[in-house]
C-alpha cells in the first residue's frame, strides 16, 4: 500500500519515483536505500548491497594483420560500456575507411567500396559520451 518512494543510491543521489533507473558515474561500492511510506505513518526500510560498480573496459589494439590466418584478422576495440559508441578510422590523408556506431562491430581492413586498404598506419577516433580519443593502429598483411 506504499504510495511515497524515496531511494538513496549510495552516492549522494536520490529519487523519489516509484520504479526509477539510475546510471552511477563512478566506480566503487554502494548501498542502496528504500525509504517507502503509505501516508498513514507507517513506514518500511529496507538496503540492499554493497553493489560493486567497476569502470567499463576500454581496449584498443595498435595493430592488426587482416590476412586470413585466423588470427589479429579485425580491428575490434574491447569496450564493455554501454555509452554511446562510435568510432571512424581514416588514412593519413583523412579518406574515411571506416565508420560504425556499433562497438561490436569491427574493421576487417577493407575500404569503404570493400578493397583490401593497404599496409600502413590508419587514423581512429572513438567517441564515448562526448568524449574523444584518438590513436593509430598499424595494418599489416
Amino acid at each position: 500500500g506504499a504510495n511515497r518512494w524515496l531511494w538513496e543510491f549510495g552516492d549522494g543521489a536520490i529519487s523519489t519515483e516509484q520504479n526509477p533507473v539510475y546510471r552511477y558515474g563512478y566506480p566503487g561500492k554502494y548501498v542502496v536505500t528504500l525509504l517507502a511510506g503509505d501516508g498513514r505513518g507507517c513506514e518500511q526500510r529496507i538496503s540492499k548491497g554493497p553493489f560493486h560498480i567497476f569502470m567499463p573496459e576500454f581496449i584498443v589494439p595498435n595493430v592488426f594483420t587482416p590476412n586470413g590466418d585466423g588470427m589479429n584478422d579485425v580491428f575490434l576495440v574491447n569496450y564493455t560500456g554501454d555509452e554511446q559508441y562510435r568510432i571512424q578510422i581514416y588514412d593519413r590523408w583523412g579518406v574515411k575507411y571506416f565508420e560504425s556506431y556499433n562497438k561490436l562491430q569491427h574493421w576487417d581492413g577493407l575500404d569503404l567500396n570493400g578493397r583490401a586498404s593497404a599496409e600502413g598506419i590508419y587514423y581512429y577516433n572513438i567517441q564515448l559520451s562526448g568524449k574523444s580519443y584518438s590513436g593509430s593502429v598499424t595494418l599489416l598483411r
